[in-house]
């Protein structure tokens, strides 16, 4: 079920990516909180990290178009819960990618909010 839940948010992110508005990259966040409602980290931890890592990208995407810090300071927690299991399980594929997305996205983060971390 989870799967299923996590595709229509990889569909809707490649459609969220090429336009310039928020309303289809809200709905990739709803459909990968859907999926992490099935893909839970005690019960498929790897897939639980996928999701995470999909709502992190959806999340940062929406700071760069609306600017507001809470979607990065989400993405930033949502990169660093993948990461871990990334890390725990020795998936050395994504391990790599994540800490990119991770200094990425801090270094994106505005002094003011990066306190909040």
């Amino acid at each position: 079920m989870g799967t299923a839940l996590n595709d229509p948010g990889n569909a809707l992110w490649t459609l969220g990516d090429r336009e310039s508005g928020t309303a289809r990259l809200d709905k990739v966040v709803a459909a990968y909180r859907a999926a992490l409602e099935e893909r839970t980290c005690h019960r498929v931890p790897l897939d639980w990290a996928y999701s995470n890592h999909g709502l992190a990208h959806a999340n940062e995407a929406l700071f760069d178009r609306t600017g507001e810090a809470d979607f990065l300071r989400e993405a930033i927690a949502g990169t660093t819960k993948a990461q871990e299991v990334y890390q725990r399980g020795g998936i050395d594929h994504w391990l790599p990618v994540a800490s990119e997305s991770l200094e990425r996205m801090r270094s994106n983060l505005p002094p003011d909010a990066a306190a909040a971390l």
